[in-house]
């Protein structure tokens, strides 16, 4: 399936991804942040476990408290956009938008 080509284009192929962009914009919101705040708590983790007991260390177990709650409300709001089919159904379609206008000579 990955070597199907369409005889016929998408016209305004790039308005299309645009439209797509805005009406899912929410959602990639909510990606952008549950992964920052995924890689937050992964950067005080390796504090935490790179300094043993130090002021550095001590701090970083606080902030990792608050970056745990983050994370948790960030794929909490994730969750919710995902509930809804056709913003999956956009966000797919874009995707596929996106890779074959990357893959096309």
């Amino acid at each position: 399936m990955s070597d199907v080509r369409p005889t016929t284009p998408v016209p305004n192929r790039e308005g299309l991804s645009d439209a797509l962009t805005e009406q899912i914009r929410p959602l990639l919101d909510a990606i952008v942040e549950a992964e920052a705040s995924e890689a937050e708590v992964n950067r005080l983790l390796r504090v935490v476990a790179g300094r043993g007991v130090s002021s550095l260390s001590t701090v970083a177990r606080f902030e990792l408290v608050g970056a745990r709650d983050r994370r948790r409300l960030a794929l909490a709001r994730l969750r919710h956009f995902l509930r809804d089919e056709e913003t999956i159904l956009r966000y797919v379609l874009l995707r596929q938008l996106v890779g074959s206008q990357s893959r096309t000579p």
